[in-house]
């Protein structure tokens, strides 16, 4: 599940997030993507955080399957959740642009800003931005930044990983809003084919933890830092009522218990 400017084809979505500090969360997100268009497109992640910025975007690019084998190590459960997010706190614009592995990046917490420098960008395939779904961006995610991870053809890219000061650190985003037919996102069901993470340093902040053995040798600094050493997880697959995810940090019980699903 992800929101895509153009139509395309994105399956195996596999996400992780938890807290990197007593201040930031993580948000680790990976698919397989096939693009249908004729134009590059652009893949939108929304964070609740009003500044992400190429600091906050960790290269992975040392270590590409983390997330399968955090897969791997995890138990799995089933699904049923829902619920709704804090409100987000107005701040300055900014944006800044840069290449990250398979994408060039824009990120900011204006989209309108982001929409001017898109426009700038050379190159003869890129796409027109969609204005009715830069209004949806907008309204649904007041006071949120965001990521477009511009891409082209059919990838299997490195996961994308960012670290971010959240408006509410008792609730972790994850971001499964579902739309990628070049239109914008619509109360509906919507088939979802992913696997989602909670990682942790600690195995107390996990009821069903599973030891996440990481190899060491392939990674950076900065990735040995932010990656847990225990995951739990569970697969959302089928039919399911179209909108993001928050965990719940303080309730009690398996990741299946602590998911809030906030439907459009």
């Amino acid at each position: 599940m992800c929101i895509s400017l153009e139509e395309s084809s994105m399956f195996d979505t596999k996400i992780m997030i938890g807290l990197y500090s007593n201040e930031k969360h993580f948000m680790c997100y990976k698919n397989n993507a096939e693009n249908y268009s004729k134009y590059k497109n652009i893949m939108i992640l929304p964070f609740p955080t009003d500044y992400l910025g190429s600091d906050s975007m960790i290269d992975t690019s040392s270590y590409v399957d983390f997330l399968d084998d955090a897969q791997e190590a995890c138990a799995v459960d089933e699904l049923t959740i829902s619920c709704a997010p804090a409100g987000a706190a107005a701040a300055a614009s900014y944006t800044e642009v840069f290449k990250s592995g398979s994408y060039d990046v824009i990120v900011g917490n204006s989209l309108s800003s982001m929409y001017k420098i898109y426009k700038d960008m050379p190159g003869e395939k890129n796409p027109q931005l969609n204005l009715s779904l830069l209004r949806f961006l907008k309204s649904h995610y007041k006071g949120y930044s965001f990521a477009f991870c511009i891409w082209d053809g059919e990838i299997n890219a490195e996961p994308i990983l960012f670290t971010y000061k959240p408006f509410d650190y008792n609730k972790i985003f994850i971001p499964t809003l579902d739309c990628h037919n070049g239109g914008y996102p619509k109360s509906e069901y919507v088939y979802a084919d992913h696997f989602i993470m909670v990682g942790s340093k600690y195995n107390g902040f996990l009821k069903d933890g599973q030891k996440f053995e990481t190899n060491k040798s392939q990674l950076s600094n900065q990735m040995i830092d932010i990656l847990p050493n225990f995951v739990e997880g569970m697969p959302i697959t089928g039919e399911v009522e179209n909108g993001d995810m928050f965990f719940d940090i303080h309730k009690a019980g398996t990741i299946h218990d602590r998911l809030i699903r906030v439907v459009l």
